[in-house]
Formats: structure tokens, C-alpha cells, sequence
């Protein structure tokens, strides 16, 4: 006897507000979830900002509340894409949950991500 699965994908949509900070630094805000179905968009935000010229891209992610494993290959993609332009980008005000998902896959040792404020 088989059994069949039936999955569904309801992905919060990614929403991002960009403000600029100095001629060469950003400040993107995301809102939602970064997976497979939202990977792409933040892929080409970070392509975008760069190619305008900012090759200091801070993302704040606060608002993200899940990151699954293409989320994280898009924020990995973003961070070499601004490494390889001469910048860096840098992560902050990681959600807890966003912030497990990288410790435990060891990815905050390839990701800059800023050490939250002491206030």
C-alpha cells in the first residue's frame, strides 16, 4: 500500500523598502520569508543596488521570520555578488529563528552579521 503526499507552499511574500545611507551604502529592509519561492527577488535587490553603484549593502532582517535552505544560497550569492564588486554586505537585527537556521548551519562564519546593539 503507497501513500501519497500532499504538500502545500504558502510563502509570505518579500517585501523590501530601500533607503540610502551614504553614496556607497544601502540600507535594504526585508519583510517576510526568504525560501525558494522569494530567493530569486532577493538575489536580484542585492544585483540591482550593487550595479547602481552602492557596494555597501546593509540588510535589515528583522522582518524575515524563515529562511530555508535557498534563502539561505540567495544570502550566500548576495554576499560573494558584493564581495565580488569590492563591498560587502552585512546582515542586522537577525529574527531568532533566521539567526538559529544560520548559527546551526554554520553559515555566520561565511555571512557578516553585525553584532546586535548593546542599548
Amino acid at each position: 500500500m503507497g501513500y501519497v503526499m500532499h504538500t502545500t507552499t504558502r510563502s509570505t511574500p518579500l517585501t523590501s523598502s530601500t533607503e540610502v545611507l551614504c553614496d556607497s551604502q544601502v540600507m535594504i529592509r526585508v519583510h517576510g520569508e526568504l525560501d525558494m519561492a522569494t530567493g530569486d527577488a532577493f538575489r536580484r535587490l542585492v544585483s540591482s543596488t550593487i550595479a547602481g553603484g552602492h557596494s555597501k549593502v546593509v540588510v535589515e532582517m528583522s522582518g524575515v521570520t524563515f529562511c530555508d535552505s535557498e534563502g539561505l544560497s540567495a544570502l550566500l550569492d548576495a554576499t560573494r555578488h558584493a564581495e565580488a564588486a569590492g563591498g560587502l554586505l552585512t546582515l542586522v537585527d537577525l529574527h531568532p529563528r533566521v539567526a538559529k537556521v544560520i548559527r546551526i548551519t554554520c553559515l555566520d562564519r561565511c555571512l557578516h552579521i553585525a553584532a546586535p546593539d548593546a542599548s
